[in-house]
Parts: structure tokens; sequence; C-alpha cells
């Protein structure tokens, strides 16, 4: 899985290193800071996310109400 692609699609307009940053210490990536007005997001959803990165299809959110 490629952290960042997974964040991107999920989040297109978040700006790395302002909105997330990523870190790995040699154990792999992880994210670091989490500055989007959501909760952090588990390995499931990432993996969910990154997944879908590479179909090539693009997250439409849902309306807002």
């Amino acid at each position: 899985m490629i952290l960042y692609d997974a964040i991107k699609w999920k989040y297109p307009d978040a700006t790395p290193n302002k909105d997330f940053v990523l870190r790995n210490d040699g154990d792999g990536p992880y994210i670091e800071q989490w500055n989007v007005r959501a909760p952090i997001p588990t390995e499931e959803e990432l993996q969910i996310w990154w997944k879908e990165s590479q179909k090539g299809r693009s997250f439409v959110p849902p309306d807002s109400f």
C-alpha cells in the first residue's frame, strides 16, 4: 500500500505536510500528524482507499446537508 495515494484518493484537496504528515522510521510508513477535519483513518480504511485508488476512480464525497 502506498499511504500517500490512499490519503490523496480519499482527500484530494489535502495538502501534504500541512493537512497530514507521513513518516517512515524504517518499519514502514505511518501518519505522524493528522490535521484533516475527520477522524484519523484506520489501517483497514487506508487499505480500502488504496485499493480504490488503483482502480483509477476518484472519490466523490456525498452531498452535504
